[in-house]
């Protein structure tokens, strides 16, 4: 799935795409062009996604009804990237709802 979504962020006219995540969410790190909006790429992505799920037999897949979107330096893109890469061993000590718990 996160080639599918990458490519569709690219074909929207991001530069630079990360995907990555686990079973239960997904990460992307676009650099998209002031002509799409973030509503707009989620969009996108999620109707790519759910019709790839569907066309495979994968009713599971379903997307919650928000999305948290944040902006970040040029400097900071690298060590973001290599965190979307690396979910898996992320998420294989923290849950999504533990992480996301707030102080």
């Amino acid at each position: 799935m996160w080639p599918l979504l990458a490519q569709k962020a690219r074909d929207l006219g991001s530069q630079f795409v990360v995907v990555g995540g686990v079973e239960d969410h997904v990460h992307v790190l676009p650099e998209l062009p002031a002509t799409v909006s973030v509503a707009e790429l989620v969009r996108r992505l999620q109707g790519a996604s759910s019709k790839i799920a569907s066309d495979r037999g994968l009713s599971e897949l379903s997307w919650q009804e928000g999305y948290a979107a944040f902006t970040v330096s040029r400097g900071a893109r690298d060590g973001l990237a290599t965190y979307i890469r690396n979910q898996e061993n992320h998420h294989a000590n923290k849950t999504l709802d533990t992480e996301a718990e707030l102080p």
